[in-house]
């Protein structure tokens, strides 16, 4: 009898553990953008450097925007989530951009 709910017990931890890394796989990887208020410069509008843009994605009436590319992963701890930005080296993301280093050193320099 012990031996018969070990062994179910066993399947049931393996179950969820293979449930789980699927989820996680299969979680948003990639990248994302934040927007930051374009910068007003005379009479044209700009963005930095390590920004896109800018972009009326507001509407042509209201300021522009500029887009900071940054990687977004899945949580570990609730892989049908996703965290923006990342603050792990996600294997199945692809390598890291000179953007996301951008925002990770931003990240540390707010801590």
């Amino acid at each position: 009898m012990n031996s018969a709910l070990l062994r179910n017990a066993l399947r049931t931890v393996t179950t969820l553990m293979l449930l789980y890394i699927i989820a996680w796989v299969f979680g948003e990887h990639g990248h994302t953008y934040s927007l930051q208020p374009a910068k007003h410069d005379g009479t044209e509008w700009g963005c930095a450097e390590e920004e896109e843009g800018p972009f009326w994605d507001n509407g042509q009436n209201r300021d522009p925007v500029c887009h900071l590319p940054v990687r977004q992963c899945p949580v570990l701890w609730f892989p049908v989530a996703s965290q923006v930005p990342c603050p792990y080296k996600d294997p199945l993301g692809g390598p890291y951009t000179q953007a996301d280093l951008f925002v990770l050193r931003q990240m540390k320099a707010k801590r």
